[in-house]
């Protein structure tokens, strides 16, 4: 008799990131597999989407604030200070989607 063991599928992980319209940063790290919310509220708040990939935004990620996307597509994204905004920038690179210009 073999054993058989079910593989979970890993859940996305993302970072939100962006300005909003006062030039104030904001950022959030979101755990889930609705990316479908998600990509409404980065386009709704003009947020850009990046998969945490790199060792450097695991790092990022872990010092965001955990952001929350509701049903009703509402959702938050907290302001953080400038200088992990600049860094999540900065490593985010190519790998960041920008919703500003769908």
């Amino acid at each position: 008799m073999t054993k058989t063991t079910k593989t979970i599928p890993e859940r996305r992980k993302l970072i939100l990131f962006g300005l909003d319209e006062n030039k104030k940063p904001r950022a959030a790290r979101f755990i889930g597999d609705d990316l479908g919310l998600i990509a409404k509220a980065a386009e709704a708040m003009k947020l850009t989407i990046c998969d945490i990939k790199s060792p450097a935004l695991v790092e990022l990620a872990q010092k965001l604030p955990e952001g929350r996307v509701h049903a009703n597509g509402r959702s938050f994204v907290p302001y953080v200070r400038q200088d992990l905004y600049d860094s999540v920038v900065a490593a985010a690179g190519s790998d960041a989607s920008d919703q500003t210009n769908p």
